[in-house]
């Protein structure tokens, strides 16, 4: 998690204030670890399941049949999601179409009442 900070904070000249757990495992340690470095721990409520690279169709379709609104969608930033960057601007326009307004992490949060369950 450090290394990522670093490499991060170096690339972009900010600081990250958010961790997402790979593949959304966690427990006490994990959350421990990012409370420790100053992260508010996120996860999502949308899945595109563009890492199966099932069509940009179905990338579309995963989002906009699953959302609702305040949910955070995860899409991966990686060499096996070989459809997202041709999927995103469809999603994009698909939710605008539907009068969904895309913010930053930093205001959904600031504006959203969270529940939560001690682990």
């Amino acid at each position: 998690m450090m290394q990522s900070h670093d490499v991060i904070s170096e690339a972009t000249d900010a600081s990250p204030i958010f961790f997402r757990p790979p593949a959304g495992i966690f427990n006490q340690e994990v959350l421990d670890a990012a409370d420790n470095m100053g992260y508010s721990v996120i996860h999502w409520a949308t899945d595109g399941a563009d890492w199966q690279n099932p069509g940009i169709d179905e990338i579309v379709a995963n989002i906009s049949d699953e959302l609702s609104p305040g949910d955070v969608i995860m899409l991966d930033a990686s060499d096996s999601a070989k459809q997202t960057v041709e999927a995103l601007p469809l999603v994009i326009d698909h939710l605008r179409d539907d009068h969904y307004e895309l913010v930053s992490l930093q205001m959904l949060i600031s504006e959203a009442e969270a529940e939560y369950e001690a682990l």
